[in-house]
């Protein structure tokens, strides 16, 4: 994993990124006004090829990526321990696919959103209603864990 800090016209993007270059996780902090890739449909699309970004970029720790993660995600834990508790896992539950990421496809439920990383048909379009079971919890992303059912 490689973790990269951009500053660019003042706004500051925090990004994970995989072996690949694909971004798993982001953060984008345009003057307090924070969108957060597992709320938000913000994340980069394809490779992030470090030498075609504009703005000053930095190489950043671990650390550094998880604590501003940790912060962005903080006044969401409460909202997420009540949905968890909501989704039971083995319960069945009806959502529409919202969007795809690196993770799989993202699925809006009631109020939270779930992750599916099972292989979906190429039929399927943004916005089908799925049958999903919950199978756990990401606690990374606050997503809950699906397959179809």
């Amino acid at each position: 994993m490689k973790y990269i800090y951009i500053m660019c016209e003042g706004t500051e993007y925090w990004i994970e990124l995989d072996n690949d270059n694909q971004a798993l996780r982001q953060i984008i902090d345009d003057n307090g006004d924070i969108e957060i890739s597992c709320k938000t449909d913000c994340l980069a699309e394809g490779a992030v090829l470090l030498d075609e970004l504009d703005g000053n970029i930095e190489i950043i720790e671990k650390e550094v990526f998880e604590t501003k993660w940790k912060d962005s995600l903080l006044d969401m834990r409460k909202e997420w321990e009540q949905k968890k508790g909501e989704y039971r896992v083995g319960s069945p539950v009806i959502g529409n696919l919202k969007y795809f990421y690196p993770q799989g496809a993202v699925i809006q439920l009631e109020g939270i959103q779930g992750i599916c990383t099972d292989k979906l048909p190429s039929s399927l379009v943004v916005g089908t209603q799925l049958q999903c079971i919950v199978t756990g919890y990401d606690e990374v992303n606050f997503w809950i864990i699906l397959t179809l059912r």
